[in-house]
C-alpha cells in the first residue's frame, strides 16, 4: 500500500515537472515571438523614415527614427527581463 502511494506521488511529481518545463518552453516562444514581430515593425518603420525623407522631411524622419530606436531597445529590454525572472522563478521552485 505504502509503495503504491509513493509511485503514485513520484508519478505527479514527474507530471508538475514536465507540465513547469512546458510552461517555461511556452514562454520563451512567446518573448521570441514578440521580439520577432517587433524586429519586423521596426524594418517597416525604417521604411517610413525612409519615405519620410525620401520626401524632404528630415525632421520627421529623425524623430521617427529615435523613436524606433527607443522602442526596439524597450523591447528587447522587457523580454530579457522578463526571461531573467520566470528563470528566477523556476530556480526557486525547484
Amino acid at each position: 500500500m505504502a509503495e503504491k502511494e509513493q509511485e503514485e506521488r513520484h508519478k505527479n511529481q514527474k507530471s508538475l515537472i514536465q507540465i513547469e518545463q512546458d510552461n517555461h518552453v511556452a514562454f520563451n516562444l512567446n518573448i521570441k515571438r514578440g521580439q520577432t514581430l517587433a524586429l519586423v515593425a521596426v524594418f517597416a518603420m525604417i521604411g517610413y523614415c525612409s519615405y519620410l525623407a525620401y520626401l524632404g522631411d528630415i525632421p520627421a524622419s529623425a524623430d521617427a527614427a529615435k523613436w524606433i530606436i527607443i522602442g526596439l531597445a524597450a523591447v528587447f529590454i522587457t523580454g530579457r527581463f522578463a526571461s531573467q525572472l520566470k528563470k528566477k522563478d523556476l530556480e526557486s521552485k525547484g
